[in-house]
């Protein structure tokens, strides 16, 4: 009798634990309904359905075709969704889920902060962490820190030297980049690497503080100037490098602070301006939206909604600084490099750089017909889009690195 009651309390366990798990899951899948039906519109690419549940206040910050375009290009960026994970209840922004997603070349953090009434306030896929840093022959592994996070690197060195080499530090345009600056399956910063180290060049590279740590990113000099400094600064400390021979070569936003790290730091041998911008960020952000296809009536709201999401950091650095007249005092050698197809930084650009530094006898300028943002070279006439950057398997164009190396290995 004991025995049958005791299969009888087993029974009836199994009973209510069934029944508590049948309602565990009824109460994950109501809590998460929404979440999930919103990261399948997301990874659907479906920017209408995204753009019906935006709060009001989000459909004011961001227009419908622009939404449409940033879906496309990250989609072309990650590729399909290969798996995700259980979402995670987080306090940001209000209600937020986040969950790791798995793409098929990609890795993501996907983030969503809901209202009360179940509707978008914000939304975001990037980086969960920094990719890790695996020294391969030739290269060291290194560590920047200035008065942030600590940043992994790598020193590449040139596989037959015996003397000390010069070297060059190469810094990021915005965003939360990885040492290769990697955009899709297309590495710019690795080709630099790969092709100048044969030409006798040391390179430094690092994982940018924004993908190692956003929250420590506060304004222009967090994000970029401080750290390309220490990266200066601890190559001047390396056996192996001329102390004498430290360049810096700035991409994109990186270029346009390029002569603000050269400012601060003595050290710095020439810079290297690769596509920097020479406006102010409205003016810029004007025509990168006005470039999209964006309505001409809809431009400065959606501009000036974006700009008003940026920490005041940024804004003030902004309204202050002018990498022109900065590189006017300067007294270094420098190379200014364009693509003439580039939308996101123009000829314009390049122009106020050329009058900017015209008195300077120890600057050189050159643009290249038919290259984009990253160097690449575009199979279209007109000025790129942002298919030139993602198409797969494109590299820096060889003239641009041989260009590069001329002007480091000049500097004896």
């Amino acid at each position: 009798m004991k025995k049958k009651l005791f299969f009888l309390a087993i029974a009836l366990f199994a009973a209510v634990t069934t029944q508590a798990q049948t309602n565990l899951m009824k109460y994950v899948n109501k809590t998460y309904e929404l979440p999930d039906k919103y990261f399948n519109f997301y990874v659907n690419n479906q920017a209408d359905s995204i753009y019906a549940y935006l709060t009001a206040d989000m459909k004011t910050a961001i227009l419908p075709e622009y939404l449409k375009e940033m879906m496309n290009a990250h989609n072309k960026l990650v590729g399909k969704p290969i798996k995700k994970s259980m979402w995670e209840t987080k306090e940001y922004m209000g209600k937020s889920y986040s969950c790791d997603v798995t793409y098929s070349h990609h890795t993501d953090i996907f983030l969503i902060a809901l209202d009360s009434e179940g509707y978008i306030e914000y939304m975001t896929s990037s980086n969960p962490k920094p990719i890790p840093v695996t020294a391969e022959e030739g290269e060291k592994e290194i560590t920047i820190k200035s008065d942030g996070p600590q940043l992994p690197g790598l020193l590449t060195l040139p596989k037959e030297h015996k003397d000390k080499v010069p070297v060059v530090i190469l810094v990021h345009g915005s965003g939360a980049n990885d040492m290769n600056e990697t955009i899709g399956q297309n590495a710019p910063f690795k080709d630099l690497t790969q092709e100048l180290s044969k030409q006798g060049i040391a390179v430094i590279r690092y994982n940018k503080r924004s993908l190692v740590d956003a929250t420590s990113v506060k304004d222009y000099d967090s994000e970029t100037v401080n750290d390309a400094v220490a990266a200066v600064e601890l190559a001047a400390q390396m056996h192996e490098i001329d102390s004498n021979r430290i360049y810096v070569l700035g991409h994109s936003l990186g270029g346009q602070l390029a002569p603000r790290i050269a400012e601060k730091c003595n050290k710095i041998k020439g810079i290297i301006i690769w596509a920097g911008n020479t406006r102010k960020l409205k003016t810029t952000l004007y025509e990168q939206i006005r470039y999209l296809g964006i309505a001409e009536k809809d431009i400065e709201n959606t501009a000036n909604t974006q700009l008003s999401l940026l920490p005041a950091g940024y804004l003030d650095f902004d309204n202050q600084y002018s990498p022109t007249e900065t590189a006017r005092k300067l007294n270094i050698p420098m190379l200014v490099m364009q693509g003439e197809s580039d939308y996101n930084v123009t000829m314009e650009d390049f122009n106020n750089w050329k009058t900017a530094l015209k008195d300077h006898k120890n600057v050189i300028f050159k643009s290249y017909p038919k290259l984009n943002h990253l160097f690449f070279k575009i199979n279209h006439e007109g000025m790129a889009t942002s298919d030139d950057t993602l198409r797969p398997n494109q590299h820096v164009e060889e003239n641009v690195i041989q260009d590069i190396a001329k002007f480091i290995n000049a500097g004896k």
